[in-house]
C-alpha cells in the first residue's frame, strides 16, 4: 500500500499499531473535518496526543503527509522530523501551528512543499523558514493579528 487516507477521528490505539506495520506508505492524510459551516468538529478540537507523531514517525517512506484542521503542534512536529523523506507537509487550520512549531519544520531539510494557511504562524515566522530552506514553497496566510482587534 502507498496512500492511505483516513479521519483522525478514527485513530484508536488499534489502528495507530496497524498503521506502523505499513512501511512502505508514501502518502498519508490524517486530516480533520473543516471547522466552517457544515464541519464536523468543534473550533477548539481534541489536541493530538504523542502517541499519533510516534506511529506516524515510523512511515519512513513517507512523502506527503496531511494533518489539516488537527491539533498538531511544535511538540509533535518535533517527532515528526525523523522522516527524512517527507516532501509536503499539510497543516492548515491547526491552531496550534505557530512559530515555535515553523521552528521545527526549519529543520526538515528535505519538506519542499507547506501549507501553513489558517494557522498562528506570524509573517516573521514564514520568513524564518524560507531562510532557513530557500526553495521551500510555502502557502500560508491569513497571518494573526498583533494588535488583537480591528
Amino acid at each position: 500500500m502507498k496512500e492511505l487516507s483516513i479521519g483522525r477521528s478514527r485513530l484508536n490505539k488499534n489502528a495507530l499499531e496497524v498503521l506502523r506495520l505499513l512501511p512502505t506508505l508514501e502518502y498519508l492524510d490524517l486530516g480533520g473535518p473543516h471547522p466552517g459551516p457544515g464541519g464536523l468538529r468543534d473550533t477548539a478540537g481534541t489536541p493530538m496526543g504523542e502517541d499519533v507523531p510516534h506511529a506516524v514517525s515510523s512511515l519512513q517512506a513517507l512523502r506527503v503527509l496531511k494533518l489539516s484542521y488537527s491539533q498538531i503542534g511544535a511538540e509533535g512536529l518535533q517527532i515528526l522530523g525523523s522522516l527524512e523523506h517527507l516532501e509536503k507537509l499539510a497543516v492548515p487550520g491547526c491552531p496550534r501551528v505557530d512559530d515555535a512549531a515553523v521552528a521545527q519544520l526549519a529543520k526538515w531539510k528535505s519538506l519542499k512543499y507547506l501549507d501553513i494557511q489558517e494557522t498562528k504562524v506570524t509573517a516573521q515566522g514564514v520568513a524564518a523558514l524560507r531562510k532557513a530552506n530557500p526553495g521551500i514553497v510555502i502557502l500560508s496566510g491569513p497571518f494573526p493579528s498583533s494588535h488583537g482587534g480591528s
